[in-house]
């Protein structure tokens, strides 16, 4: 691979690629004042960070919880700009 120097990155100087999903590759719009209001009165926390102090019963519904809005803002998410040839772009690269 090429020597690409600090500040500049490009995806060609690397040997594979990892992408975040939510505002990276899409725009989920994701609301968890539902979430907050439901186990923690509305007061805002760290949610996977709360997750040991609930108790088991209490953390398996916060969790469902979760997992249920993530996967119903991937329903609904679109990408961002630009993102589908950012992948077409690795792609070509052979990155994985």
């Amino acid at each position: 691979m090429q020597s690409v120097q600090p500040p500049f990155w490009h995806p060609a100087a690397s040997d594979a690629v990892i992408f975040d999903w939510d505002g990276v590759l899409a725009e989920t719009k994701l609301d968890f004042s539902p979430v907050f209001q439901r186990f923690f009165g509305g007061k805002r926390v760290l949610l996977l960070e709360a997750l040991p102090t609930l108790e088991p019963d209490r953390r398996d519904e916060l969790e469902n919880a979760l997992l249920n809005l993530e996967i119903q803002g991937a329903r609904e998410a679109t990408p961002v700009p630009g993102a589908r040839e950012c992948i077409a772009y690795v792609e070509e690269l052979g990155l994985p």
